[in-house]
């Protein structure tokens, strides 16, 4: 991947011959096409840390992790390689919520030692799980959120009851709405329906 990017660099990489791999860099800007690299290599490092890292022993391997899962969060805010801020913005949100859900692990370390009062551990176990599952649905809250930012509903619907009527045979009509033309078709070429 990297020695495609470095043989294709420059404005030759957006060229139309080589359109069919841009699912790999179109997201990026054309200054960060190279980001699908470090993509690559977060995904080998996380995976050499869990493969290597039981003979350290459980904490020292959520240690790494979380280093791994900071440095990346790091460089998404610091280097913003997406060309699209709502897309940069949900990936920071899953790296941050990756980062909590990796740390809340190693706070369910020391509750196996809790042992002084009955039902303590239980307690702290429940406290903490529902204190990461609320962090996990806000994060999911966050991306439906940008999702229902992004699509043109009403576009949506006028499609959707189109290929509906197509199937079951019957013409619908479509009624025009605002940035759709009274032919039923979308006005933008960047709106998402």
């Amino acid at each position: 991947m990297l020695v495609f990017l470095l043989r294709h660099r420059g404005g030759s990489l957006y060229s139309s011959e080589l359109s069919h791999y841009s699912f790999l860099f179109s997201m990026f800007k054309q200054s960060a096409a190279w980001w699908e690299v470090v993509v690559i290599v977060q995904m080998s490092v996380l995976v050499a840390i869990a493969v290597f890292a039981v003979r350290l022993g459980t904490y020292f391997g959520c240690v790494m992790l979380l280093a791994a899962f900071f440095l990346v969060l790091w460089l998404l805010v610091w280097l913003r390689p997406y060309q699209r801020r709502v897309t940069g913005a949900v990936a920071n949100r899953g790296a941050l919520c990756v980062l909590l859900t990796s740390f809340s692990t190693l706070l369910f370390m020391p509750a196996g030692t809790i042992s002084s009062q009955a039902g303590a551990y239980e307690r702290y176990a429940v406290a903490l799980g529902a204190v990461v599952l609320l962090i996990n649905i806000a994060f999911v809250g966050s991306v439906a959120w940008q999702v229902a930012r992004v699509v043109k509903w009403r576009a949506l619907a006028g499609k959707v009851k189109g290929a509906f009527g197509k199937l079951v045979g019957v013409r619908m009509p479509v009624a025009p709405t605002a940035g759709m033309p009274a032919s039923g078709r979308a006005g933008k070429t960047g709106d998402i329906v």
